[in-house]
């Protein structure tokens, strides 16, 4: 093999933004779930609806969706690269650990070559260094960062606020169905019906279709579970990133916060444990640095290598972490995915949260 097929074989790619393929599932299935909302609103739940009402059900959510839609494709096409990467457009090159022990080593990336700001992180899933990174959004299929970031918090909010005016529609209707029979002042169909005519008869419709009652209702139901769980799934997210701007910190310092708190506690409990293992087990001899056998019980040697990331070397974490601790860390962030180690720790996070290389 030729010295330049060496050098390109060592060449990976990278993803410039969202709509790099392929995309992830989980992006497939926001769109499609945002889609199917949308369409089921404007053909089947506002139809439903008294024609008097039916203008400002459709003028809303038109303009709350088509917002939405405004920004969620900015953030999903904005580079959020580093500046310097984007100016230098060098190759990634796959790092040599047995030349580099971090990716990012003195403000220099080894697989962007270049230098980068001291907030800057490489994203394993986008293989590039992110300006202010903040996450890795699997449902935008890119990382979020500090170019990107105002646009990912309006797309949150839009589609909280679209999906709670949709569920909400469907919740009403769904009750209406049953308490409108006899007044009928609310659902067009039964709006429709003439004074001798059962409430069986009203024509309810979905895809603008006629259906029999029983599937429209299932229907209704189907869409608010659907919808209590994106509010439930948006809300939790949009509640944590007002959290973290209050405290002015991003998706990455909480982790990391959450881990030397998590660090702490097990050093703790160990720390503890052999105490009270040493009282109830006193060795034979009688010299106060010996007690039974000293190499089961020395403390616990926890060494403190700085977050690979971290240009300035200033982060201090625990280089492995038992089951207690990723259980602890797992219970305090909200993510699907576990996160892959940072240096010298064997435990996981959360992919969605946070996705870097070391």
């Amino acid at each position: 093999m030729l010295m330049g097929d060496v050098e390109a074989a060592k060449v990976e790619p990278s993803r410039k933004n969202g709509w790099n393929l392929p995309p992830s599932r989980k992006q497939v299935v926001a769109w499609t779930v945002l889609i199917i909302l949308g369409v089921l609103h404007f053909t089947s739940l506002v139809p439903a609806l008294r024609t008097s009402w039916q203008p400002v059900a459709h003028i809303v959510p038109a303009v709350v969706l088509t917002f939405h839609l405004i920004v969620h494709l900015t953030a999903m096409s904005i580079d959020p690269s580093d500046d310097n990467v984007l100016q230098n457009k060098c190759p990634k090159l796959k790092i040599d650990r047995s030349k580099h022990e971090h990716v990012i080593e003195n403000s220099h990336c080894n697989i962007c070559q270049v230098d980068v700001a001291v907030t800057s992180k490489h994203c394993r899933a986008c293989n590039k260094c992110v300006q202010n990174f903040d996450h890795h959004c699997e449902y935008m299929n890119t990382c979020i960062g500090g170019k990107n970031y105002r646009w990912f918090i309006a797309t949150v909010v839009s589609a909280v606020v679209a999906i709670a005016w949709e569920s909400g529609l469907a919740v009403m209707e769904f009750v209406t169905y049953f308490t409108d029979q006899a007044s009928r002042r609310i659902l067009q169909p039964y709006i429709d019906l003439g004074p001798m005519q059962h409430y069986k008869e009203a024509d309810f419709k979905i895809f603008l279709q006629s259906v029999p009652h029983e599937v429209w209702l299932t229907m209704l139901a189907v869409y608010f579970v659907l919808g209590f769980l994106a509010i439930a799934l948006f809300g939790q997210l949009l509640g944590y990133h007002i959290y973290f701007i209050y405290h002015n910190m991003s998706t990455y310092d909480y982790i990391l916060a959450q881990r030397r708190k998590s660090q702490e506690v097990v050093a703790s409990n160990k720390k503890c444990c052999h105490k009270k293992k040493n009282k109830v087990h006193p060795a034979p001899d009688s010299s106060p640095t010996n007690y039974g056998n000293s190499t089961s019980l020395s403390p616990p040697d926890i060494q403190t290598p700085t977050d690979p990331e971290n240009n300035n070397n200033s982060s201090k974490l625990a280089p492995s972490l038992d089951q207690y601790t990723l259980h602890v860390i797992n219970k305090c962030v909200t993510t699907n995915r576990l996160l892959p180690p940072l240096q010298g720790d064997k435990t996981a996070g959360l992919q969605t949260v946070v996705d870097i290389e070391m």
